[in-house]
């Protein structure tokens, strides 16, 4: 069976992703339901600014870190990604990062 409202992604690359458009307009409102989702899934890992600096992360000093420090968001190669790619990477995982697929809605993704 099928969950209802299940939507199946077919994308199964970062170059198809490019062409994934985001559907949200770029509005106040959107932008801080951003936030907030990210202040709850994220800032763990990413840090407050993106920097890879979360609580989770490796810190220097720590006797050993709990797991290894993720890329900045504020990088010029992640700053480059399509919107698409953003939401292929929170709809899939990748490296240590787990799909956000049954966790979130397609939309919080964007």
């Amino acid at each position: 069976t099928i969950p209802r409202g299940f939507r199946p992604y077919a994308i199964t690359s970062m170059d198809q992703a490019k062409g994934n458009v985001n559907p949200l307009s770029r509005s106040h409102s959107v932008l801080q339901k951003g936030r907030q989702l990210y202040d709850v899934y994220c800032i763990v890992c990413h840090g407050k600014y993106g920097e890879g600096d979360g609580l989770v992360a490796a810190k220097p000093g720590w006797p050993r870190p709990l797991f290894p420090r993720p890329p900045s968001l504020q990088s010029d190669k992640i700053n480059e990604f399509k919107d698409g790619q953003l939401f292929h990477v929170m709809s899939m995982g990748q490296n240590l990062m787990p799909s956000y697929a049954e966790t979130l809605n397609a939309e919080a993704h964007w």
